[in-house]
């Protein structure tokens, strides 16, 4: 089972801020921009629960906490590729 995500991580004010930075800066595909939250909200979930209500201190978000957001889905049936967009999602 992959993780949850959180439901109310969209209205975060720095992942709005990122999402009109990956349209306006780097043109991404509605597919990608849609990818990218996606793995973020399971991010923010993974991290601050799937309660949690924004903003979100990004900051706190550390090495740790990232990798054991990757190893769960390595732990799943996801997909190499999967795994590592979330990664590019969350170093982006």
């Amino acid at each position: 089972m992959w993780p949850t995500t959180n439901k109310s991580a969209a209205a975060d004010p720095q992942l709005k801020h990122f999402a009109r930075h990956l349209i306006a800066e780097r043109n991404v595909s509605p597919n990608t921009l849609s990818a990218y939250i996606s793995d973020l909200t399971q991010l923010a979930a993974s991290k601050f629960g799937p309660d949690a209500v924004p903003p979100f201190d990004w900051a706190k978000l550390d090495e740790a906490a990232a990798r054991n957001f990757l190893v769960s889905f390595s732990k799943t049936d996801a997909l190499t590729t999967t795994v590592r967009r979330k990664l590019a999602a969350g170093r982006a």
